[in-house]
């Protein structure tokens, strides 16, 4: 019996070892899954969907004796999964461009039927159509650009960038920003006698060159309308030409026959029929605006007004030249060389600013009112009729005006105007000018002694009003993105 006893708990001992070894079995947790889980199950989706489909004929059957549910009945296409892309769903199912919509074909057909030639007006036409017609169905895309749309009327939304100039600040107070027609440049001008060139980047604008002039301290430059070249201004007899593509720079006399020391109201016309390589306008204290050619220098022909000039501008679509004389808003006709429409500024004293848009024109005064007005689309017969009212004074400057800026918009024409005076720091203002409101937003809540930008002597949109520049006193030259317009 103790033998026997002995082997029971021997047996036992073992058993006991053997269950103490074997794990226990996993109980389902209903915790979430963790990490690792995750991404594991990640890669054995991804992997699945990657995978190539493989197909099998209607009459075979598997070994669970099921028939497949469907077959691949085209053999052109290819039996693998497609993942979708932003190229046109033609090409993302097939891989193959139709030769409809193959542009290479479509440039040859149009060079060897130009080069053929038709004298049958009717058959041009009719091929006309059709060439439109498959414009349209040879893209899956949009037809129309879409727009940004309108601009909300109570908080705009805006970003600051880094500084234009951060590369390069001015010496002096910033007096002049610009952007070439194109939009991938941008000026600065300064009193220290020099005009600094930066590329255009939401990110960084990078330092191109920086042109000095011995002799004169700028007080004003702009671009031409071709992009080609910049023209300087000071308070001396004489401007500065900058041809961008020679990088030459020509010290230009003063007015002929004209005794005026100071050519810095000034403004660089647009290319039209009537001036295919464009002109300038210099205004003078005498009233007088002489219209000088950009090619050879030489004064083409002037206009008078009453009073000392304050600003000038061109509107070579409409062959008009806008001079702001004391008081008075003059619009001339570039063709017969008489005034479109003279009218007094509503309220005003002195008016110090002009500037026009395709819908609107706004001036500012010494006492801090801007006035916009309705710009019309034609003029009447007489000049000197009853003078339109003010659509809206906006009266959120308190000192002088200094500076009237329009942006540019291909869609709904001008939807903002920034103000700005330098007498007093962040006295700069957005206008709203759908709804004629300001932006309770901008330029934004100051912290005690420090301010957003400081004195703005100037502003400028960018072409496609995705960015607004402005000049400081403090040589500064701040830098703003307006996400609602897509493009720069």
């Amino acid at each position: 019996m103790p033998a026997k006893r002995k082997a029971s708990a021997g047996a036992v001992k073992r058993k006991r070892s053997s269950v103490t070894q074997a794990a226990p079995a996993p109980v389902p947790s209903q915790a979430a899954p963790t990490v690792a889980k995750k991404k594991r199950r990640l890669r054995k989706g991804a992997k699945s969907r990657t995978a190539a489909v493989t197909t099998t004929p209607a009459d075979e059957v598997d070994e669970g004796g099921l028939k497949p549910l469907w077959s691949d009945e085209n053999p052109e296409l290819p039996a693998r999964w497609v993942p979708l892309t932003k190229k046109p769903l033609y090409k993302a199912g097939t891989g193959d461009v139709p030769e409809w919509a193959d542009p290479k074909k479509a440039r040859a057909e149009q060079q060897a039927e130009a080069a053929a030639g038709s004298g049958d007006e009717d058959e041009d036409d009719d091929v006309s159509e059709e060439k439109a017609l498959g414009d349209v169905f040879k893209t899956t895309g949009r037809l129309q650009r879409a727009d940004s749309g309108r601009l909300g009327t109570r908080r705009l939304k805006f970003q600051r960038l880094k500084d234009a100039n951060v590369a390069e600040p001015s010496g002096a107070a910033v007096v002049s920003v610009g952007f070439n027609p194109q939009g991938t440049l941008l000026l600065t001008a300064s009193p220290d006698h020099c005009v600094r060139f930066f590329n255009v980047d939401p990110d960084y604008c990078s330092k191109v060159q920086t042109v000095r002039f011995d002799t004169l301290p700028v007080r004003g430059a702009k671009f031409s309308a071709d992009g080609e070249r910049v023209v300087c201004v000071a308070d001396r007899p004489y401007y500065g030409v900058i041809d961008l593509g020679s990088s030459r720079v020509n010290i230009c006399r003063g007015l002929t026959r004209v005794e005026e020391t100071d050519l810095s109201r000034f403004d660089v016309s647009g290319l039209s029929p009537r001036f295919p390589r464009g002109v300038f306008a210099f205004g003078t204290r005498n009233g007088a605006t002489h219209i000088v050619s950009a090619t050879t220098q030489q004064t083409l022909f002037s206009v008078k007004g009453e009073g000392a000039v304050q600003a000038v501008r061109f509107d070579t679509t409409r062959d008009e030249l806008w001079t702001l004389n004391g008081d008075k808003v003059h619009v001339w006709d570039l063709r017969t060389r008489r005034p479109l429409r003279v009218h007094a500024d509503e309220g005003a004293l002195t008016s110090s600013t002009l500037d026009i848009s395709s819908g609107y024109y706004a001036t500012g005064s010494t006492s801090g009112v801007v006035n916009v007005y309705n710009r019309p689309t034609a003029w009447g017969s007489d000049p000197l009729a009853a003078p339109p009212a003010p659509v809206k004074g906006v009266e959120s400057l308190v000192t002088r005006v200094t500076s009237t800026t329009f942006n540019s918009d291909p869609d709904y024409g001008s939807q903002l105007l920034c103000i700005g005076s330098t007498a007093k720091s962040d006295s700069v203002r957005l206008v709203h000018l759908p709804s004629m409101t300001v932006y309770n937003n901008f330029p934004g809540p100051s912290a005690g002694t420090r301010k957003q930008f400081g004195s703005v002597t100037c502003s400028a949109f960018s072409p496609n009003s995705g960015l607004l520049c402005l000049g400081t006193a403090s040589g500064a030259a701040p830098l703003l993105r307006i996400p609602h317009y897509k493009r720069i």
